[in-house]
């Protein structure tokens, strides 16, 4: 399935509410090194179970090392048609997009700007063009260390 180009507003917002509970946090797709696999996995290691919760909406490209297995919560593979009910089940507080290559373009990032999910990736590539202007989304330089993510 190929996407079409996300609108240049106005943007679709509908967050889940935060308030006491744990930030779930999702990233879409297959975990790979290119789509910041190592970022993730540092992060699930040392971020605090109590208060956040990582979900990847799709499966590790390698098995996740033991360190971080039961901090990531995995749904598996699936088909393109299927992520906005997957999103609509987890409802995460944002959506992640930790690569630390360019992206040409992202279906997953059009798939979290249609549900209206506020949107934390690299400043580098697509992301930068796509998420000009847009409210709650953040860039953050793909070389930061895992206390800025």
């Amino acid at each position: 399935m190929r996407a079409s180009p996300v609108a240049p507003g106005p943007w679709p917002l509908d967050p889940p509410p935060l308030r006491g509970r744990k930030l779930r946090v999702a990233v879409l797709g297959v975990l790979a090194e290119q789509k910041g696999a190592q970022t993730v996995i540092t992060v699930a290691e040392h971020a605090d179970p109590a208060t956040i919760e990582l979900h990847l909406i799709g499966y590790p490209e390698k098995d996740l090392p033991a360190s971080a297995e039961d901090r990531i919560v995995v749904s598996g593979e699936y088909d393109d048609a299927d992520l906005p009910g997957l999103l609509a089940r987890v409802k995460p507080h944002l959506v992640w997009f930790p690569a630390p290559w360019p992206e040409t373009y992202s279906y997953t990032l059009s798939a979290a700007i249609e549900a209206g999910l506020p949107v934390v990736a690299t400043r580098i590539g697509s992301f930068v063009e796509r998420l000009a202007g847009r409210p709650l989304s953040w860039l953050v330089d793909p070389r930061a260390p895992v206390e800025e993510w």
